[in-house]
């Protein structure tokens, strides 16, 4: 109280007064504040008072909650085990991201599991962490789009995957990123037209398979005369496309390796698994093994029946990398011939430019035989259900067909190189991309 008041007695203020006068408070609470260069509201503040939840605040925290609880584990595969095909963590199949890293500690691969099984994405990383394999799976399988790259990052190949087989159309891509080859895989094997270009996407040849098979190879009629510098010339120049594959009028009778007829053969791919494989050859004491290798490679050749000519003019052979295979040079009017593949040659044989097979083939002991897929079985009790190709998987096939004979400890083998299995036609070949191998158990008697 002032002294004006203690003296005089201090004025009541009336209803209307008082009202007023609240009002103004309450209008100068809510005054933006100046502070540096801003204002700010300040806004009155109850001592005590605790912080409303909103249903809204809730739903986003259970939500954001829910997020964490959704995030998929993540184990090393090296913390698992398989039982059977099923890969189990702590005694139960796995659901969650099963991963491998490099020795430097970056992640080498990431695999999405589901009940054991690969089943969804899936990716293989290089040492320095570049991607160089995405594709996915579906129960255990490789399933979907795969694509592989180089350690640039540039995209080399990509295609279509169904049940661990390919499928459909791939592509195969040079390193400026243009298609190098195209063509269609049926049930893991090449099928009708492959296409092959240059780098400037332009086509140059069209080669026909039938099961993995070369039947027909075609140039595109629009590519200047002597458009392959690596094939052989002819002196009188002939404006001609040359052959690529030589007509079948130049094989004869002899050149094909004669086959024994059987009254009964079956591949083992035709079995339904291992196991009925086994039975089979245990209940068939006079079935005879035998077992056909082969590589399919892009490559040089001579043929043994070509006529010889003076009139032949050579030019160097190289490899798919560029290395060079043939070397030739001139001195004095003629033709030298150089080179690690050398051996062999013939200045007067024209030479060819295509796909060719090396192949060997044998019989297998039918006792060395089940050993050998009772050792499997016994490896994995679930692999007695396996196809006849996760048991050469197991036994970690090489790609050499005489490495193959080897393996198998075959009797009576043969080999020899041609435009087809069981074919020895050629007086000299040289190789430069391997395309393709196989092998084949046929059973027969």
């Amino acid at each position: 109280m002032g002294i004006f008041d203690w003296l005089f007695g201090k004025k009541k203020k009336s209803a209307e007064e008082k009202s007023a006068e609240h009002l103004k408070k309450e209008r100068e609470k809510s005054i933006p504040k100046h502070r540096g260069n801003k204002f700010v509201r300040l806004q009155p503040r109850v001592v005590g008072a605790k912080k409303e939840t909103t249903s809204k605040t809730k739903k986003t925290e259970k939500k954001s909650e829910k997020k964490k609880t959704n995030k998929p584990l993540r184990i090393s595969w090296d913390e698992t085990e398989d039982v059977g095909i099923v890969t189990q963590y702590k005694g139960k199949p796995f659901t969650g991201v099963c991963y491998e890293l490099h020795e430097n500690g970056k992640v080498k691969e990431e695999c999405e599991m589901v009940k054991g099984l690969k089943h969804g994405k899936g990716q293989i990383f290089s040492s320095n962490g570049k991607l160089i394999q995405d594709g996915s799976h579906k129960n255990d399988k490789r399933d979907g789009i795969f694509k592989v790259y180089r350690e640039d990052g540039t995209l080399d190949t990509e295609g279509n995957m169904i049940n661990d087989k390919k499928e459909g159309v791939w592509k195969l891509y040079n390193d400026n990123g243009g298609i190098e080859r195209e063509g269609n895989f049926t049930d893991n094997k090449r099928d009708g037209i492959w296409k092959k270009f240059n780098e400037d996407e332009v086509l140059e040849y069209e080669t026909t398979y039938k099961n993995d098979i070369e039947k027909d190879k075609t140039l595109n009629p629009d590519l200047p005369p002597f458009y392959f510098p690596q094939k052989i010339i002819d002196e009188s120049h002939n404006k001609n496309p040359l052959p690529t594959s030589p007509i079948e009028e130049n094989k004869e009778k002899d050149e094909v390796v004669e086959e024994v007829k059987y009254e009964f053969e079956k591949n083992a791919s035709e079995f339904e698994n291992v196991k009925e494989v086994v039975e089979f050859l245990k209940s068939n004491e006079e079935i005879k093994i035998r077992i056909v290798a082969n590589e399919y490679w892009d490559g040089y050749f001579q043929l043994s029946n070509d006529k010889q000519s003076d009139n032949m003019k050579h030019q160097s052979l190289y490899d798919d990398g560029g290395d060079e295979i043939i070397s030739i040079t001139e001195k004095g009017g003629k033709q030298e011939i150089g080179g690690d593949s050398s051996d062999g040659y013939d200045l007067k044989k024209q030479t060819y430019e295509n796909e060719l097979c090396i192949w060997a083939e044998g019989f297998v002991s039918k006792e060395f035989l089940i050993n050998q897929l009772n050792e499997f079985i016994e490896d994995n009790d679930e692999n007695a259900s396996e196809s006849i190709a996760y048991f050469y998987d197991f036994l970690d096939m090489p790609q050499d067909s005489w490495e193959v004979m080897e393996l198998f400890e075959v009797t009576e083998d043969r080999s020899g190189t041609g435009r087809e299995e069981c074919v020895d036609e050629f007086s000299w070949h040289a190789v430069s991309y391997v395309n393709s191998s196989g092998v084949e158990l046929i059973f027969c008697k």
